[in-house]
């Protein structure tokens, strides 16, 4: 059976990502609140977020690109699957080993991270299963849930990172500072 992918979909959760990288990107380069959390915590937010945002630009792509070679859908949805699985392992590795080298400073906030980690993993395992075929006919539609969870947890950093230059110290009405 021929995949017809929902290009528009994927296209556009690329879009967002990209934006949510620049933007932060941008806003942190202009300038830095006075804020009490130690700045290499912000480095790290940053930088996770802007590898997430990347990874999901590439899994938002996969499909699409996938989809122009004629293969099966069943096929497309399990080598996207399983791009998005090993790149989201991948990637969420890499944060937490940054995550490591600055939970003990001042203004990490422990509980924010576990949230961001634990609707990335949702994002993972959904990819992984897709990447098993088991979803057909629904693959489609779990990979693109599995998107959305990825480009969640983009966008909870974002909002950390703007959080930060906005309020100053523990002046935030989001409470403490500090997820990776």
């Amino acid at each position: 059976m021929r995949a017809t992918v929902d290009k528009d979909s994927f296209l556009t959760i690329a879009e967002v990502a990209v934006a949510f990288a620049g933007f932060a990107s941008v806003a942190s380069a202009i300038g830095r609140g006075n804020s009490r959390v130690d700045p290499r915590i912000d480095a790290v937010r940053l930088h996770n977020m802007v590898e997430i945002s990347l990874v999901v630009v590439a899994c938002g792509f996969a499909p699409v690109w996938l989809e122009q070679t004629g293969l099966d859908d069943r096929i497309i949805w399990m080598l996207a699957g399983a791009f998005a699985g090993i790149a989201g392992v991948m990637t969420l590795l890499r944060a937490n080993r940054r995550a490591r080298l600055v939970e003990a400073l001042p203004g990490y906030y422990q509980a924010g991270a576990t949230r961001v980690r634990a609707i990335g993993a949702t994002g993972i395992m959904g990819m992984i299963i897709v990447a098993t075929g088991l979803t057909h006919p629904y693959g489609e539609t779990l990979y693109l849930g599995a998107l959305l969870a990825t480009l969640v947890t983009s966008g909870m950093l974002f909002m950390r990172v703007i959080e930060s230059l906005i309020y100053p110290g523990d002046a935030s009405p989001g409470g403490p500072q500090g997820e990776d």
